[in-house]
């Protein structure tokens, strides 16, 4: 700002300018979710609440409220400030209030309050959530995420309260009998970061299975999951089960399996696998194995992302072509621009004897958005064309008679990218033989880690019309131009015979005339 002042006869006088410099607070305030969510009844549990100052300003009086929710009691809290510790065990209203008249620029405030939960009012599981809302002379009030626990009814706890209030041991429920559940969460996991976020949408177009784990049976029929993206089995007794997610897989793929460092109770627990169910082959996630002993088993959760493409397509070319008619060979080399129609002309006089060498090259291209493999790539040879093993070492002939390779059956094709193969055949020529020769050869087995089917084809179908088959045509002629100039040379000769013939009998009838 500057200052300007003004007097009768005297000219407009400006002040020099001062600057002033307006900072913002800024403050990050984030609840730490605890790695085990679900807890029994009259069972301690912690909120941990972090408070730090990311701004370049001191929050000065700030006020930090905790409510404490309803089915706990309030046991204590800790406060870590400046590497000092400060306990409190009382309660204003109901609420945790922590003050500090000034928290610095970087500082971080740890605070940690512990409650216990109390008894169940009935059998249904009850969520204990807690956040922390902070303000301060320089801030507007900010409210952390959400911390939360879910308390499980105890049947134990309960028939140990009924017996100590009838002293009757016969009513104590035996371990034995005791049934347990499975539950879990399908999620969307937007940013692919194999965690389950507040902010990340349900997704509730799934079927769950419960199978048993060691002779694969059906436990528990499918089930939809709800419309929040959770799924429960119970009445489950001890046991080895897995849990398979039956998924639309046209519109979604598993995100990463237990990523590391992700908590149990936030990451996805399923990978990607085939199964038949009801008659039908269907993709699905499959848990690995959930031991149920003595409690529930929680947080067994799959996490989605939109499906990607998968698109593998194949081009098949030819790249060499070679004749050897006994004396001497003809070459042809088409390896810098590979045709999809070749000719080849043979003169007459070798046609017994001659064979043609033929080199195809065969690429295939990942078109879609899903790395994947060639597993194994089907030529259906025809019938005038000869394989010979020492010449393709990668490939083999099947009892069908076509030929297979698996030399791509390790290589990741990534998007965009093409990987070839090659394969040589022959044929003998007779003098019947002639014409044109198509080869076919298709994708017969592919595969890729999300288990998506690919997009427009389907391997080893032998449709034509699909992307992962392709065909070539070699054409086999007799050299025409040398018949040509023997026909025209002939001609010749004989045109030559008849005017002397002409001339001949001209002269004679000279002299007799």
């Amino acid at each position: 700002t500057m200052a300007k002042a003004r007097a009768t006869g005297v000219g407009e006088v400006t002040s020099n300018e001062l600057t002033y410099e307006v900072k913002q607070a800024q403050v990050n305030v984030q609840g730490i979710n605890p790695d085990n969510k679900y807890v029994k009844e009259n069972e301690e549990i912690t909120y941990e609440f972090n408070i730090e100052n990311t701004g370049s300003i001191s929050l000065l009086e700030s006020k930090s409220i905790c409510e404490i929710p309803e089915g706990t009691e309030f046991v204590k809290a800790q406060i870590v400030k400046d590497g000092k510790t400060i306990r409190k065990t009382s309660l204003v209203d109901g609420k945790f209030e922590y003050n500090a008249s000034e928290i610095g620029s970087g500082e971080i405030v740890n605070i940690k309050i512990t409650v216990r939960t109390l008894a169940l009012a009935n059998k249904d599981d009850k969520e204990v959530a807690m956040n922390l809302k902070l303000s301060s002379e320089n801030l507007q009030e900010v409210t952390s995420n959400k911390v939360a626990y879910i308390i499980e009814y105890d049947s134990k706890a309960h028939n140990e309260a009924t017996n100590n209030e009838t002293s009757n041991n016969t009513n104590m429920e035996d371990d034995n009998t005791s049934t347990y559940k499975i539950t879990g969460q399908v999620w969307l996991d937007l940013n692919k970061d194999g965690k389950r976020d507040e902010n990340e949408t349900a997704i509730s177009d799934v079927e769950v299975v419960l199978l048993d784990a060691n002779i694969a049976k059906v436990v528990k029929e499918a089930i939809k999951v709800e419309q929040d993206g959770s799924y429960e089995f119970t009445e489950l007794e001890k046991g080895e089960y897995l849990v398979a997610f039956i998924y639309p897989e046209n519109k979604y793929q598993i995100t990463e399996y237990k990523k590391t460092d992700v908590a149990e109770s936030v990451n996805s627990d399923a990978v990607s696998s085939n199964i038949t169910y009801n008659g039908q082959n269907r993709i699905a996630g499959i848990t690995n194995t959930i031991k149920i002993t003595n409690s529930n088993v929680r947080d067994i959760d799959l996490g989605l992302i939109e499906a990607q493409s998968f698109d593998l397509s194949l081009e098949k070319k030819i790249s060499k072509i070679a004749v050897y008619n006994g004396k001497e060979t003809e070459a042809l080399d088409y390896t810098a621009s590979p045709k999809d129609l070749a000719k080849i002309e043979i003169q007459d006089k070798y046609l017994d004897t001659s064979t043609v060498t033929v080199e195809y090259t065969i690429k295939v291209t990942n078109n879609g958005g899903v790395a994947g493999y060639a597993k194994n790539i089907v030529d259906y040879l025809p019938s005038d064309l000869k394989f010979n093993s020492e010449l393709n070492t990668d490939w083999y002939q099947g009892r069908d008679g076509n030929l297979y390779t698996t030399a791509l059956a390790n290589t990741i094709i990534n998007p965009g990218e093409s990987k070839t193969v090659t394969l040589t055949l022959s044929k003998k020529m007779t003098r019947t033989n002639t014409g044109t020769v198509n080869n076919r050869a298709e994708i017969y087995e592919s595969y890729n880690e999300q288990a998506i089917a690919d997009i427009n084809s389907t391997p080893g179908n032998k449709v034509a019309s699909e992307n992962d088959m392709d065909a070539v045509d070699l054409i086999i002629s007799v050299k025409t131009g040398e018949v040509a100039v023997y026909s025209l040379l002939g001609l010749t000769v004989i045109a030559m015979i008849g005017c002397g013939v002409f001339e001949i009998k001209r002269k004679v009838l000279d002299k007799k005339i």
